[in-house]
């Protein structure tokens, strides 16, 4: 995971003050009780086809790499023998890698945008809370997560997954010209899995260029086992769906959030209910009302 947030979280990229998190009424209500978020399953998102595309640019990497291994008459005989077979192996194991367990959870650096009140709040119920990324930042760091904003753009992409693929395979002592004795060389299987983790990490940040107006940003985890005391199980549509809860604040300390509320035909009302919360909540806090005029979403 560390490989992945220093290739996309550069030196003197900072998040916007804040980022929203759109949610229901009843995810506002459990969030600022729990004082945590739940970050679900990268392989149970909503859109289901958002991680397929992250995958299929994995899959295309590979392949495009074993042809050029068969191709390449500028690679040593030993480096391209010994590359070859690992490429294969990461082809062949594709499938079980993929179902690495790493969690996200989803924020936008647009509080108030009518297609993610679209996406999240058809009903005219929903708001956003935009929390201080410094809270984001410092929580991500104890909880061994990082936030990092989507990438969209296809050609920063493939640079990604590039410079991923050299950076292992370096590590491994893939390009060495010196033959190493073969007690010393690094276990492939290892590598493989080290790839694919950290391939399964990138890709949670991939995104189709078609959905660049959301300007998002994630909390991404690390590979976590089902065992973990924060992660649980909720209810999804069609099957139940593993989350992490993503502690914001310890309980003593307050939470930063500024609350938008959604389009809405009772938005005084709203905005009422908004007051008591926060102060009940003992939250720095602040509310506004959405600029999207109400209709039906």
């Amino acid at each position: 995971m560390a490989r992945v947030a220093k290739l996309i979280v550069h030196d003197g990229m900072t998040p916007p003050p804040r980022l929203y998190h759109y949610t229901s009424q009843r995810g506002l209500l459990g969030i600022l009780s729990s004082k945590s978020l739940w970050a679900t399953r990268i392989q149970y998102l909503n859109d289901s086809t958002e991680f397929a595309y992250a995958l299929g640019l994995w899959k295309d990497a590979v392949q495009d790499r074993i042809q050029r291994s068969e191709t390449d008459n500028v690679l040593p005989g030993d480096i391209k023998t010994r590359l070859k077979p690992l490429l294969v192996g990461l082809h062949k194991a594709f499938d079980s890698l993929s179902k690495i367990p790493v969690y996200v959870a989803c924020f936008s650096e647009d509080g108030d945008a009518l297609s993610q009140w679209r996406g999240y709040c058809r009903t005219g119920s929903g708001f956003s809370i935009g929390f201080d990324s410094s809270q984001l930042l410092s929580a991500g760091s104890e909880q061994r997560c990082f936030l990092a904003p989507c990438i969209y753009d296809p050609q920063r992409q493939a640079e990604l997954i590039d410079r991923l693929f050299i950076g292992i395979f370096e590590d491994a002592g893939l390009f060495q010209h010196a033959q190493k004795e073969p007690q010393e060389r690094p276990d492939s299987r290892k590598i493989c899995f080290d790839i694919a983790l950290d391939f399964i990490v990138l890709a949670s940040l991939l995104k189709h260029p078609s959905f660049r107006d959301e300007r998002e940003w994630r909390i991404v985890t690390q590979e976590i086992s089902d065992d973990h005391p924060q992660i649980a199980i909720r209810e999804g549509k069609l099957v139940p769906i593993p989350y992490f809860e993503f502690e914001l604040a310890k309980p003593e300390v307050e939470l930063n959030v500024e609350i938008v509320a959604g389009p809405n035909q009772e938005m005084d009302l709203a905005i009422g209910s908004l007051a008591t919360l926060l102060k009940r909540k003992k939250c720095i806090a602040s509310s506004r009302a959405s600029s999207v005029p109400y209709r039906e979403l």
